[in-house]
């Protein structure tokens, strides 16, 4: 007896289903014990990947960086921010950020007394 299309759909969701949960890992690495181009070079071979450092005095730090903005939430884009590595202290990287609302920012902006 042949499964209806919908029973195949469902049977080929479910096996697939943990297949896919491994694709939210996310790999976490110390910025500063990696020269910028390592950084760059794991970001872009990953994806993306979560960075954390030691900002003066003593604090810690930490973000997620990405390849493109394919790799952002909706309402996000990629934008270039620098973190420090080994070699220097303002690598250049992609961050999401949320996206610039012009909308949101014009209507609910303060108005001048």
């Amino acid at each position: 007896m042949a499964l209806p299309t919908v029973a195949k759909a469902v049977a080929l969701a479910l096996c697939l289903a943990p297949v896919s949960f491994g694709a939210f890992a996310i790999s976490r690495y110390q910025s500063t014990s990696m020269p910028c181009a390592g950084i760059r070079a794991t970001i872009l071979n990953e994806g993306a990947a979560i960075f954390r450092w030691k900002q003066p005095p003593n604090i810690d730090r930490f973000g997620r960086y990405v390849a493109h903005v394919g790799y952002c939430f909706i309402g996000e884009e990629a934008e270039v921010t620098y973190i420090p590595a080994a070699d220097t202290n303002a690598c250049a990287v992609l961050e999401c950020k949320p996206e610039d609302d012009d909308f949101f920012f014009h209507r609910f902006k303060p108005r001048p007394n």
